[in-house]
């Protein structure tokens, strides 16, 4: 099994353009939750200086990266793992615990079970048959809030298929995005510390994904690592600071666990350009300010507009909304006829084909959007 196979989505920029027959940078992409400031003037300015050291080789210990992530979340550098990419720190994480079971919400991003059936394919220890994957249905009458009692409760039931004689002393994780994607959900951080907690007694990890905690009010779980070795903490500079195609994200977790997790990162495996990027990312406080109060008025537009559209939407605590209706799919193609690209969530387990998920950008793209939604739904 190739990775491609697995985590490629055929509808992506590249291919709508090729199809239309338009440049790339003409689509409209609401299928990706990136930050519709873009790239902040400071890290433009900061790449540019830099580009005449592109001969030297990155600094493989990504020092300076680290004292800065260090300070900005007030935890010891080697509490600190760099990586290319939030994915790829999570496939180096599933392949270092090795688990026998993955327990997720449903509906949350796909990418988690395809690393862990990726890995599955991988492993050298464990057999496919003995690898399971747990999902826990988020209910759509509660708008898919996590109720953190009954997960627990479904942790409990779930205990005696993970303790088996063969996988006892096999690892099992469990993998929260928080806020989650695709639904836009926070979960509170004293809820994910309950979980986490459990789960210790249990011997199970927890691994919490905060590429979207930026987006809304901090309930983030950093602060707490040292209370629990098997808490791992991811963050990603992709979706708030618009550095995607840059591929840097980072760890946080026990001494330990990030010495091990070290170990398997393939050397100078994050650019010079990155780590630069990453570093002016973190100081910028203007950046911060201005793209807080562009996505609270974008998404004061959005739900008005979903409103006046009739559109069943779900409350989001993140930069992007969940939205159903029965013929999401034709919205969908409608849109990409128009060069417009928004998420269609078959693929999603918990939601199907009445659901789409749609990324705020800057008003004139939301705009669009929405003026070509409501030339769909007036002639449906």
């Amino acid at each position: 099994m190739f990775m491609n196979d697995l985590f490629e989505l055929n509808e992506n920029i590249y291919n709508l353009s090729e199809e239309l027959k338009t440049q790339e940078r003409k689509i409209i992409d609401l299928s990706s939750n990136i930050n519709p400031l873009g790239v902040s003037k400071k890290i433009k300015a900061e790449l540019r200086k830099h580009l005449k050291y592109l001969h030297n080789y990155p600094d493989n210990e990504a020092r300076r990266l680290k004292r800065f992530i260090s300070k900005y979340h007030n935890v010891k550098s080697d509490m600190i793992v760099i990586g290319n990419g939030l994915i790829s720190l999570l496939n180096i994480i599933i392949n270092y615990i090795n688990p026998s079971t993955l327990i997720i919400p449903a509906p949350t991003v796909p990418i988690y079970e395809k690393l862990f059936l990726f890995n599955k394919h991988i492993t050298k220890t464990n057999k496919i048959e003995d690898k399971t994957i747990g999902y826990f249905f988020l209910n759509e009458k509660d708008d898919f809030s996590f109720d953190v009692e009954r997960f627990i409760n479904y942790l409990s039931d779930f205990k005696d298929k993970i303790y088996t004689n063969k996988n006892n002393n096999i690892p099992f994780i469990v993998i929260l995005s928080n806020p989650n994607n695709p639904t836009g959900r926070l979960i509170k951080k004293e809820d994910v510390l309950k979980i986490a907690r459990i789960l210790y007694l249990m011997k199970g990890y927890l691994i919490v994904d905060e590429a979207y905690m930026d987006f809304c009010s901090d309930e983030s779980v950093v602060g707490y690592i040292d209370e629990n070795p098997n808490l791992i903490v991811l963050k990603s500079f992709s979706c708030y600071y618009a550095l995607t195609g840059l591929r840097l994200g980072y760890g946080i977790s026990s001494s330990e666990t990030i010495n091990n997790l070290n170990n398997l990162i393939i050397p100078w495996s994050v650019n010079n350009l990155a780590q630069r990027a990453g570093v002016v990312a973190l100081k910028d406080k203007a950046y911060r300010k201005e793209s807080s109060a562009l996505i609270k008025e974008e998404k004061e537009f959005y739900e008005h507009s979903f409103q006046k559209a009739d559109i069943k939407y779900y409350k989001s605590d993140a930069n992007f909304y969940l939205i159903k209706h029965e013929k999401a799919r034709d919205i969908f193609e409608h849109l990409k006829k128009k060069g417009i690209l928004v998420r269609h969530c078959s693929d999603i387990k918990g939601l199907g084909e009445n659901y789409l998920r749609v990324s705020i950008k800057k008003h004139r793209e939301n705009s669009i959007f929405f003026k070509e939604l409501f030339v769909y739904l007036k002639s449906n």
